[in-house]
């Protein structure tokens, strides 16, 4: 988002990425059979409705217009967006943190979707619940959730190296994600289509 010339903070930023710098130092380097999905923000409304305010992420809803763009491309089933539920009505990102500022907050909204065929591993190959939403899923008190801070990391779970297991079968293949942070709430969507390396 910072990377994005519709984002009106976009002027004040210096070395700011964007696609030319992309295709300059990758897109134009990959072979030719490797499909590129470019999906960066189409306005400020998207911005300001799609997007976390106090923190640098997508809200989930974004985030599964992004997964919809990849899937058209595998060929996966339409994941929509309904009946989603409020996780937490206020609570402060990285952006309110490191700017000190508290005048505004964020809300949480999640999908109630069902992931208890996946099992997830850490890089040791330790099971492990990530995040608050499979320990509370799995009824376990979440290590850490409730507090007014961190609530995209402390709901979705930590960064690191994952392996998500799909008991269900899946399809037989396996994929490898090469993520930042983003893809957190979508991990487990990828995952119950196949089996996926975080």
């Amino acid at each position: 988002m910072y990377s994005s010339d519709m984002n009106p903070t976009y002027p004040l930023l210096t070395g700011a990425y964007s696609k030319s710098d992309f295709d300059e130092n990758l897109g134009n380097l990959l072979d030719e059979r490797v499909r590129v999905v470019w999906d960066p923000l189409a306005s400020p409304e998207e911005l300001e409705g799609e997007w976390l305010h106090t923190e640098h992420h997508w809200t989930l809803e974004r985030a599964l217009e992004s997964y919809e763009r990849i899937g058209a491309l595998l060929g996966w089933k339409e994941v929509p967006y309904e009946g989603a539920v409020e996780v937490s009505g206020s609570w402060y990102g990285a952006n309110a943190r490191h700017a000190l500022y508290l005048g505004f907050d964020d809300e949480l909204w999640d999908l109630p979707t069902d992931f208890s065929h996946l099992v997830v591993r850490d890089a040791d190959g330790r099971e492990v619940l990530r995040g608050a939403r499979n320990q509370i899923a799995a009824g376990v008190k979440p290590s850490n959730w409730g507090g007014p801070y961190d609530g995209y990391d402390s709901w979705y779970g930590p960064s690191g190296e994952f392996v998500y297991t799909n008991e269900d079968g899946g399809n037989g293949k396996t994929c490898l994600v090469v993520r930042l942070s983003y893809e957190k709430p979508v991990d487990p969507y990828i995952a119950s289509k196949l089996h996926i390396d975080d």
